[in-house]
C-alpha cells in the first residue's frame, strides 16, 4: 500500500484537551462533523476516536486478521474521509460513510493482489514456453463483460424504486436505516454488522427485520409494486 502523505497519528488530537474539557460520548456527532468540516482538529480527533475501532474491526474481518494491513486501511480511510469531509451530507451515518471508504480500499487492495498474481502466472507460463522455443501466450483475464440494460422501462422502474426507497429510508429510525444500508447497500454480513456496531447478531437480525417491514409498508404507499421489485 502506498505511503500516505498525511499521517493519521498526527490527526489523533482527541488526546488534547479543549478549553471546555474533554469531548464526551454524548457530544452530538452532527456538531463534531460540522466542526471537522471547518478544520477543527479537536473535532477531527474526536471523530477518529469514535469510529476507529468499528472500522478496524471491519477491516480485520475482511482482511482475514491481517492487523498490520488493517491498520493501514484504517489510516487511509480516515485520511480520505477527512479530506472529503466537506462533502459529507448526512444522507448516511458517519459510521456507514467511513465503512464504505474502508470497504472500497479493501476491494482495491484485493484487485491489486489479483493483478499481481495474474502477472506472475503469465510470466511463469511465458518463461516456460520460451524455454521450449514456443514463444509467449498472453493470458486473457478480461472475461465476459456484462451488457448494460437497454430497456427504457426497466431503467425507469429502477429510478422510480430508488427515489421511493430514499423517501422511505428518510422516515425510519436511524438505527434501522443504518442496519438496512450496511446490509443491503454496503453488503456487510450479520457478523460484520454486529462487530462494527457493537451489538449482538440477534439485535442485528431484529433491527433488519423491522427495517424491511417498515420500508415495505412505506414503499407500498408510494408505489404498490415497489415492494415486489425490491425483493
Amino acid at each position: 500500500m502506498m505511503e500516505a502523505t498525511v499521517c493519521v497519528p498526527r490527526i489523533r488530537v482527541s488526546v488534547q484537551r479543549s478549553s471546555a474539557g474533554t469531548t464526551s460520548d454524548s457530544t452530538d456527532i452532527s456538531e463534531l462533523i460540522a466542526a471537522g468540516q471547518r478544520g477543527d482538529r479537536v473535532a477531527l480527533g474526536a471523530i477518529f476516536e469514535r469510529y476507529r475501532d468499528p472500522v478496524l474491526k471491519l477491516a480485520l474481518g475482511r482482511l482475514r486478521g491481517d492487523r498490520e494491513l488493517a491498520m493501514d486501511i484504517v489510516q487511509e480511510t480516515f485520511i480520505k474521509g477527512f479530506r472529503a469531509l466537506e462533502r459529507f451530507e448526512h444522507r448516511a451515518s458517519p459510521l456507514t460513510w467511513f465503512c464504505q471508504i474502508a470497504i472500497n480500499l479493501i476491494r482495491d487492495h484485493y484487485r491489486r493482489v489479483k493483478r499481481r498474481k495474474v502477472v506472475s502466472l503469465d510470466g511463469l507460463l511465458s518463461s516456460q514456453l520460451d524455454g521450449r522455443g514456443s514463444g509467449t501466450v498472453p493470458l486473457d483475464t478480461s472475461g465476459p463483460q456484462p451488457v448494460p440494460s437497454q430497456d427504457p422501462l426497466v431503467e425507469a422502474q429502477g429510478r422510480e424504486l430508488t427515489e421511493s426507497l430514499e423517501l422511505a429510508l428518510a422516515q425510519i429510525p436511524d438505527k434501522h436505516r443504518e442496519i438496512f444500508v450496511l446490509n443491503t447497500v454496503k453488503g456487510l454480513s450479520y457478523k460484520e454488522m454486529a462487530t462494527v456496531l457493537g451489538i449482538s447478531i440477534g439485535t442485528v437480525m431484529s433491527r433488519l427485520f423491522y427495517a424491511r417491514k417498515k420500508l415495505r409498508g412505506l414503499l407500498r404507499e408510494y408505489d404498490p409494486q415497489a415492494p415486489e421489485r425490491l425483493s
